[in-house]
């Protein structure tokens, strides 16, 4: 799935946000850097010596892709290794973990955050932008709140110059939590996007992929409008990607 998407309009219509503006950025920048995810107490002192520490193996996905990493940086990094590789844990003991549910590409973007915390820029298809959304699951089931708020960064960073999908929003309907901050975030996105549009084609895809969103019992018409309403008066007006702290999970 490498169609591209829909660019979206000039931006000069919008309502300033203090998010265009870079120091703005910057700010919410640091806001997510405030501390590691699921870093205990004199856990910071692990990683000044990680090259030290045993390698694990990871078995991942039904293909059974193995990776490797550092035990040291993986408790660092994630609350969920941290308890598999605690006192009394087979895994403590082998060195090796079976995710037989977790996707291995969308792994790699984990293993990249672990040792770079960096999150991998979206480009212009939808599979690109579907392997941030798992990514998000990952970082949830994993314990990592300063990852998902990096995803939720480089979402934001795509959609303010490219429309919200309905294929997009279809998976996230399928997939994640109605009360997550990521569902909100698609959902709204999406509707002030509609709002903004001409014509449905400027959604960049078939017709019937809205169909099948309004089909959808998530999607009723009156979830539709509500959100519409909501994504263009929430935050006075400015749209999500320029509101993208409101989406964060708590650190």
């Amino acid at each position: 799935m490498s169609s591209s998407l829909a660019p979206r309009k000039p931006r000069s219509s919008l309502v300033q946000s203090p998010l265009q503006s870079s120091s703005t950025r910057a700010d919410s920048k640091t806001f997510m850097d405030t501390r590691q995810d699921g870093m205990a107490d004199g856990q910071g002192e692990v990683s000044q010596s990680f090259a030290r520490s045993p390698i694990v193996t990871m078995i991942v996905g039904p293909g059974k892709v193995e990776y490797t990493a550092h035990k040291a940086k993986l408790i660092e990094a994630s609350l969920f290794f941290l308890r598999c590789f605690g006192v009394g844990m087979k895994e403590a003991r082998t060195n090796k973990i079976t995710l037989p549910e977790d996707d291995a590409v969308v792994f790699g973007h984990f293993i990249d955050w672990v040792y770079y915390s960096k999150t991998r820029r979206v480009v212009n298809t939808v599979q690109s932008i579907r392997e941030l959304l798992k990514a998000w699951l990952l970082a949830d089931k994993f314990c990592m709140p300063r990852w998902q708020n990096s995803i939720i960064e480089s979402l934001a960073d795509f959609w303010i110059e490219f429309n919200v999908a309905p294929s997009a929003v279809m998976w996230v309907a399928e997939h994640v939590p109605t009360h997550s901050p990521l569902f909100a975030f698609v959902v709204e996105q999406f509707s002030w996007d509609l709002a903004r549009c001409d014509s449905p084609d400027e959604l960049g895809e078939d017709l019937s992929r809205m169909d099948d969103l309004l089909a959808n019992s998530t999607f009723s018409s009156r979830i539709l409008w509500t959100s519409m309403a909501v994504a263009k008066e929430k935050y006075g007006g400015n749209e999500p990607t320029q509101a993208v702290q409101e989406y964060y999970v708590p650190l």
